[in-house]
C-alpha cells in the first residue's frame, strides 16, 4: 500500500510537471502555419460544407477539423482557447502511459516513460498545437489500454465476470474508431495493435475479438469515401506537394529531435540504455511486451519511411509522435531496478536533469513565425511608411499573415505572397528591375525559398538592414546603396561575353545594367551549348555551402523551346547534381534583351574534387542571342 501511494505522488507530481511545461506561454507564440491552415477552413455555413472544401480538399481525417468547426463557434479564435483542449488532452496521456507500462512491464517503466513523455520537448510542443496530434496520441493510448486489459488481464481480472471484459472492449472499439477519425498514422498504428493481438489473444475471446474489428470497421462507413479520396491523392510531396522525401539519415536525425535537439541527450539516453542492461545483464528477459513496443513504435515510422520514398512524401517529424511512448516504456523496461538505491536514483535524477535543461534550451519552434512577420512589419511600416518600400512575402496564403495583421489594427498588403515557382522568380525580378523604392521586406514562413531569392534581392538592395532567422521562418529588411564600397559583396565573379571562355572577373557591385549589349553570340543549328564555365571546388576556394548564382542575358525573335540555363556538378563525369532554367519562362517578349536566372547552393556531399560547370544549352537548336553569361559565388553567410 505504501508503495501505491508512493507510486500515486510521484506520478501526480510528474502530471504537474508535463502540465507546467505545456501551460507555460502557449498563449504567446505564434500559430503555425498548419494551425492557421485549419482555423482558415472553419469558415464554412454548415457541415456538409465543412466536409467538401475543409475536409476532402486536405489529407486529414475529418476529427480535428470537425472539432475545430464546433469550438471556434462557440470559444472564438483566440490563442489561449484554441489551443487549450489540445493541451488538456495532451497532459491526459501521461497518466495513460504510465498505466501501460505498469501493465506490460512494471511501474517504474511506466513512470520513467510518463516522466519523459511529460518533459522532453517534443511530445510538449505537439500537444501545444491546435492539430491532431495531441488526440491521436489519447485515443490511441486509450484505445491500446484497453485492448492491453483484454489480452493481458491481471489476476484480479481474470476473475472478473464478462460483463467487466465487455466494457474493455466498448472502450477498445471506440478510442480506435476515433483514432481512425483523427490521422492516418493512428490508423497505422491501431491497425497494427489490432493484428498484433490474434497473436495473444485466447480462444475463448477470438469470436468477440473478431466482432471488435467488425464493429470498428462499421463505425468507419461514414468516412471511407473520404478515406479512398485521401488515398487516390498518395501523400503532401511529389509534383504540387510541399513534402520532399525523407533522406537516408532520417531516423538518426528524428531521434535526435525526439530528444531535445541534443546531441548529449541523446548519447546520455543511449549510455542509460546500456548501463541498465549490463546491471541486469544476468537478470534480463526479453519479453513480448518488449516485442510490442519496438513493433508500435519502429513499424509505423518504416512504413511512413518506405511510403515516402516508393511512392509519395507524407513522413515528416510531427507523425512519428504518435508512437514515441512505445519507444520510451522500451527504454524504461531496462530500469536497474536491482542496483543498489543510490546508484539509481543518481542515474535517473542525472537523465531527468539533463532533459529538463535540454527541454528549456530547445526553443526554436517557439521563435518567429507569423506574429513575429506581422509585428515587424507593423514596426517598419511606421518607421518607413507603409507605401513608400516594397513588402514581399513567402507563405501558402495571405489569410495566415492578416489573422494577426488585423489583430494588430494595420491591414497592410504586400506586393507578393507567393515566391514558389519559376513564374514567380521572373516576377519578383520584375518588380526589383522596375522598383525605386530604398527599402525592400522579405518574409517566409513554412515555405522553402528559392536559391535564387537572396542573390537576386541583394543585386538590387545589398545592405541588409536588419536579418531575424529563425527555424522555418524569416523576415529581412533590405537597403539600396550608390556607394561601391557598400554595394560589394565578398563573392567570386566569372563572365564570358562574347567569347568561347570564361574569365575571372574582379569583385563588383552585383548589379547587371546590360540590356543594350553590342557583343553576344549567337546559339543556332550548329551551336547547342555556348561557352562552359567548368572548375573543380577546390580551384574555386570557397566555402562547401556556397550559393552560385549564374545569369544570362537573351534576345530571340521567336519561341526558346529546350533552352535552359544549367548549373551541374558532377563526380568523376557523373551527375551530382543538375538543375536548369526553362528560358521561354522568362524571356516572354521578341526582340528585346531580358536576363535568365539561377541558383543552386553546393551540394552537401561535395569534394573538393568536384566539378561545377555553368552554361547555355540549346537541345532543340533554336535560333537566338546570348551575352554576358555571368556566374557569382557566394560565400554562406550572406551578411
Amino acid at each position: 500500500m505504501k508503495n501505491k501511494n508512493n507510486e500515486t505522488i510521484i506520478l501526480g507530481f510528474i502530471i504537474l510537471a508535463g502540465a507546467a511545461l505545456r501551460l507555460w506561454h502557449y498563449m504567446s507564440f505564434s500559430y503555425i502555419n498548419d494551425e492557421l491552415s485549419a482555423l482558415t477552413r472553419t469558415h464554412y455555413s454548415s457541415f456538409s460544407e465543412l466536409i467538401e472544401k475543409g475536409v476532402k480538399t486536405d489529407v486529414h481525417p475529418i476529427f480535428e477539423q470537425g472539432f475545430l468547426f464546433y469550438w471556434t463557434k462557440i470559444f472564438g479564435y483566440d490563442v489561449a482557447m484554441v489551443r487549450l483542449p489540445f493541451i488538456l488532452i495532451g497532459i491526459a496521456c501521461i497518466p495513460l502511459i504510465y498505466s501501460i507500462g505498469k501493465r506490460w512491464f512494471n511501474s517504474s517503466a511506466g513512470l520513467f516513460a510518463a516522466a519523459m513523455f511529460a518533459i522532453l520537448r517534443y511530445p510538449i510542443y505537439y500537444t501545444q498545437q491546435a492539430r491532431p496530434y495531441a488526440f491521436g496520441l489519447f485515443f490511441t493510448l486509450a484505445a491500446v489500454y484497453y485492448w492491453s486489459k483484454i489480452l493481458f488481464p491481471t489476476e484480479d481480472e481474470e476473475k472478473l465476470p464478462f460483463s467487466s471484459l465487455r466494457k474493455y472492449f466498448i472502450g477498445f472499439i471506440l478510442f480506435t474508431v476515433f483514432a481512425w477519425y483523427t490521422h492516418y498514422y493512428t490508423f497505422l498504428i491501431t491497425g497494427i495493435t489490432f493484428i498484433s493481438g490474434f497473436f495473444f489473444i485466447k480462444r475463448n475471446l477470438m469470436k468477440y475479438y473478431l466482432l471488435s474489428g467488425v464493429a470498428v470497421a462499421l463505425l468507419y462507413i461514414p468516412h471511407i469515401n473520404i478515406f479512398l479520396l485521401h488515398l487516390s491523392l498518395g501523400g503532401v510531396g511529389g509534383k504540387g506537394g510541399y513534402l520532399g522525401k525523407p533522406e537516408s539519415d532520417f531516423m538518426i536525425k528524428h531521434l535526435l529531435l525526439a530528444f531535445n535537439n541534443s546531441e548529449l541527450t541523446l548519447l546520455c539516453v543511449g549510455a542509460f540504455l546500456l548501463l541498465s542492461i549490463l546491471l541486469r545483464i544476468n537478470k534480463i528477459t526479453i519479453t513480448r511486451f518488449h516485442i510490442l513496443a519496438i513493433l508500435f513504435f519502429a513499424l509505423p515510422l518504416l512504413t511512413g519511411y518506405a511510403y515516402s520514398v516508393l511512392r509519395n512524401p507524407v513522413l515528416q517529424n510531427a507523425v512519428p509522435v504518435f508512437s514515441f511512448p512505445y519507444l520510451l516504456l522500451f527504454l524504461g523496461s531496462f530500469l536497474p531496478l536491482k542496483a543498489p538505491k543510490p546508484v539509481a536514483i543518481a542515474i535517473i535524477a542525472a537523465l531527468f536533469m539533463l532533459c529538463i535543461y535540454t527541454t528549456k534550451n530547445d526553443n526554436k519552434n517557439y521563435r518567429g513565425g507569423f506574429k513575429f512577420i506581422a509585428e515587424k512589419t507593423v514596426e517598419y511600416d511606421k518607421q518607413l511608411g507603409e507605401h513608400n518600400y516594397l513588402k514581399v512575402l513567402n507563405i501558402v496564403t495571405a489569410p495566415y499573415i492578416n489573422y494577426y495583421l488585423e489583430r494588430m489594427n494595420h491591414p497592410t498588403t504586400y506586393s507578393m505572397y507567393n515566391v514558389f515557382e519559376t513564374a514567380d522568380i521572373v516576377k519578383l525580378q520584375t518588380m526589383l528591375d522596375t522598383s525605386h523604392s530604398q527599402y525592400f521586406l522579405y518574409g517566409y514562413e513554412s515555405c522553402q525559398n528559392p536559391h535564387e531569392t537572396e542573390p537576386l534581392i541583394r543585386s538590387q538592395f545589398p545592405i541588409v538592414v536588419e536579418d531575424n532567422t529563425f527555424y522555418v521562418s524569416g523576415i529581412t529588411l533590405y537597403k539600396r546603396s550608390t556607394d561601391p564600397a557598400q554595394q560589394y559583396l565578398p563573392v567570386k565573379e566569372f563572365t564570358s561575353n562574347a567569347g568561347e571562355a570564361f574569365v575571372s572577373a574582379n569583385p563588383t557591385p552585383i548589379t547587371m545594367i546590360n540590356d543594350t549589349a553590342s557583343q553576344n553570340t549567337e546559339m543556332n543549328e550548329q551551336k547547342e551549348f555556348s561557352a562552359t564555365f567548368n572548375s573543380s571546388i577546390a580551384d574555386l576556394r570557397m566555402p562547401d555551402s556556397s550559393d552560385c548564382y549564374f545569369s544570362v542575358w537573351v534576345k530571340s525573335e521567336g519561341a526558346l523551346d529546350g533552352a535552359q540555363l544549367v548549373l551541374s556538378f558532377e563526380r568523376n563525369g557523373a551527375s551530382l547534381d543538375w538543375v536548369g532554367a526553362d528560358m521561354k519562362l522568362f524571356v516572354k517578349s521578341p526582340g528585346i534583351w531580358q536576363k535568365v536566372i539561377i541558383a543552386r547552393k553546393f551540394p552537401k556531399n561535395v569534394k573538393p574534387a568536384d566539378t561545377i560547370k555553368a552554361y547555355v544549352w540549346n537541345p532543340d537548336k533554336k535560333i537566338f542571342l546570348v551575352h554576358g553569361l555571368d556566374l557569382k559565388i557566394f560565400p554562406p553567410n550572406k551578411k
